[in-house]
């Protein structure tokens, strides 16, 4: 029998852009025919430097729904994580706090699971714009 996976803090910071395909995937979910697809580079514990891709739905309010993440690690090692989130403030930037949960990944993330909180700040660039700049920080624990 082998033993409990050791929880471990899971925590770092994520900068890229956010693009916002048109696709009539999340009219369903959010009743918008948009995605939001996120990529950034940054420094995450315990992967160490990790590029990030995203997607969700957004509602008119600001929640992101049916959110799915995967950060890699420069060694090629993965972490899937899902995630629900809701705006705490509005335009010009935009902040998101957001919920993820930790869903297994590759390597030596094959069984992770864990919790994390996450603040993403986004800078509204304006409707006509495909990219906009943002920043992640998370903070929360993992286990594998």
């Amino acid at each position: 029998m082998g033993s409990e996976p050791e929880l471990r803090p899971f925590w770092g910071h994520l900068a890229g852009f956010a693009t916002f395909p048109k696709t009539d995937a999340c009219l369903e979910i959010s009743g918008l025919p948009v995605r939001t697809v996120s990529a950034a580079e940054g420094e995450v514990a315990p992967l160490g430097q990790t590029s990030l891709h995203s997607t969700h739905c957004s509602t008119e309010d600001g929640r992101a729904l049916n959110g799915t993440m995967t950060l890699t690690a420069d060694s090629g090692d993965q972490v899937y994580l899902t995630y629900t989130g809701f705006m705490v403030e509005p335009p010009p930037l935009i902040v998101q706090q957001v919920e993820l949960i930790i869903d297994g990944g590759t390597e030596r993330f094959a069984r992770a699971s864990g919790q994390v909180l996450g603040m993403v700040y986004v800078s509204f660039m304006g409707n006509d714009e495909p990219e906009w700049p943002i920043e992640m920080a998370l903070a929360g624990t993992i286990a594998y």
